[in-house]
């Protein structure tokens, strides 16, 4: 009987070792964050044909889709038996036997730096403030102009979005300039100075395309159901009401002092920034502490970068404790003050809908639905989680190819996830959640939470900092999405949320005349 799956594992780009590998040794692992992922293969050399380099591509395909590709960074040769008897001649030795360690091309993120080939000593010219981060990553790695990435071999283009202008936090460019990374730093260092506060999602992908998006295209198209529905996808962005079943749970909460954080001690600051300090903030939440008891974490971070001002570590103290901005009172739970999931299960790749008959499959860093109506968490309102983790290995391996392949992951969130990643698991749970939802205008009275959409006074005049909701209406503090031109503001760093009582929001720098201002809260 055939297996449900097509396996081809391929070595140096050419050759097909699919036959040669022990599949109950072998498995491939993908993970989150542009983290590299390692893969581990054990290959059976009967004839004595077979020879490995470091440096060599491996590639998995899984039905013509390749689901892994990275570089062999280890060999090991070793026997298939504990002795082997060559008194016959190496010749009759039919127990050769390859290990390899891999790692996915996820790896070039530290094993690239920086540098201008024009100018290896000084710092790189400044980018304009109205630069985005995808002009900023195209220009740096088309034609290797600051790291050495063949764009011939790599996409470094067709999937790397303008997602926002970069925030400068050092303020170490030029008025109204921002500053790059400086030279030595890996790519790494540079793709994370550009998302700190974006939150934008970005990794290479097995089929050598650089990947930089909004967070807000990683939303799964299905998820997981211990009632599952089984139906058809589209190419359609976002959840789309569809759920495959699993096997193998384990969701796991974890409170206490295993993970929850409800008084976050941060310490920054610069010699040189502001007046050339140290700065500290403290962020608790009364509520967590009287329910589950106080949980602290305490936090060095001098001279780095997007700490070196208050209003870095105010952000970094809000974000661990409150998930802030967005968070309200305590549901959804969001914010490391509550108790925290973390869920494992497994599907096989056969199971994994298809689109124009190729299957969706999962990648780390996607945002996924998982429904557990056993315990009570229905389609109303499942856990939505990040897939951090993917492991892939082979139950069953035939040498043809065909198989079964299994795929397990690892969901929660972590507390140097980006406070972006937190606002948008808000915004996809709340419509879940029993709070009082009704779209309100300055003239119109609401109940408590409701939601207001709208445009603050005054008018933008290129002097005024402080503005409120007309009407003298108030907000519930965190609440408050605050869009300037289109562009979504970052509290604690372009507004504060000055007086929540009183409807105000103070902007860091006066808008420009003929700006438009549009905040989005719940209302008091």
């Amino acid at each position: 009987m055939a297996l449900p799956s097509s396996v081809a594992i391929t070595y140096d780009q050419t050759e097909d070792i699919t036959n040669h590998v022990i599949a109950a040794e072998t498995s491939f692992e993908l993970l989150m964050s542009a983290m590299a992922g390692s893969a581990s293969l054990a290959i059976k050399d009967e004839q004595r044909t077979l020879f490995f380099e470091t440096g060599r591509e491996i590639w998995l395909d899984v039905d013509g889709e390749r689901l892994w590709a990275g570089y062999i960074t280890n060999i090991r040769r070793t026997f298939a038996f504990p002795v082997v008897d060559t008194t016959q001649g190496v010749d009759q030795v039919r127990a050769r036997k390859w290990i390899l360690s891999c790692s996915d091309f996820n790896v070039l993120f530290d094993k690239r730096v920086l540098r201008n080939e024009d100018n290896y000593l000084n710092q790189i010219p400044n980018f304009t403030s109205d630069t985005y981060d995808g002009e900023l990553i195209r220009e740096a790695l088309t034609d290797a102009k600051y790291f050495d990435i063949d764009d011939s071999e790599f996409d470094v283009v067709s999937e790397v979005d303008n997602v926002v202008r970069p925030f400068d936090p050092l303020n170490e460019g030029d008025a109204g300039d921002g500053a790059w990374v400086q030279q030595g730093s890996t790519l790494r260092t540079f793709m994370e100075d550009l998302v700190q506060f974006s939150g934008a999602v970005y990794y290479f992908k097995p089929d050598k395309t650089l990947l930089h998006k909004a967070l807000e295209t990683t939303e799964a198209r299905w998820g997981f159901s211990d009632l599952p529905t089984n139906g058809a996808i589209t190419g359609a962005v976002g959840y789309q009401d569809e759920t495959i079943g699993f096997r193998e749970l384990d969701a796991l909460e974890e409170g206490g002092p295993a993970t929850m954080v409800n008084d976050a001690l941060i310490w920054g600051g610069s010699e040189f920034a502001g007046e050339g300090q140290t700065v500290f903030a403290r962020a608790e939440n009364e509520s967590s502490q009287a329910s589950y008891g106080r949980w602290q974490i305490g936090e060095m971070h001098f001279g780095e970068t997007g700490f070196r001002q208050q209003r870095g570590v105010n952000a970094r103290a809000n974000v661990i404790v409150n998930g802030e901005p967005g968070s309200v009172g305590g549901d959804p739970n969001r914010g490391l003050r509550f108790p925290q999931w973390q869920i494992t299960l497994a599907w096989f790749a056969h199971q994994v809908p298809t689109i124009s008959g190729n299957r969706d499959h999962l990648r780390p860093g996607d945002i996924v639905r998982i429904e557990l109506h056993s315990y009570g968490y229905t389609s109303a309102n499942p856990h939505v989680l990040p897939l951090r983790r993917i492991s892939i290995s082979f139950p069953s391996l035939h040498e043809s190819g065909d198989a079964w392949v299994k795929m397990q992951g690892t969901f929660g969130l972590q507390l140097s996830d980006p406070y972006t990643l937190w606002r948008y698991l808000l915004k996809l749970t709340a419509g879940r959640t029993p709070v009082p939802i009704s779209a309100v205008d300055g003239d119109n009275p609401a109940p408590f939470g409701a939601i207001f959409s709208g445009e603050p006074t005054p008018t933008p005049d290129g002097s005024t900092t402080l503005f409120e909701l007309p009407d003298s209406r108030g907000y519930i503090g965190g609440t408050a999405e605050v869009y300037l031109d289109g562009l979504l503001q970052r509290p604690g760093i372009e507004f504060d949320e000055t007086d929540p009582d009183l409807g105000q929001i103070t902007f860091a720098d006066p808008p420009a005349g003929g700006s438009w201002i549009w905040i989005v809260c719940r209302v008091t």
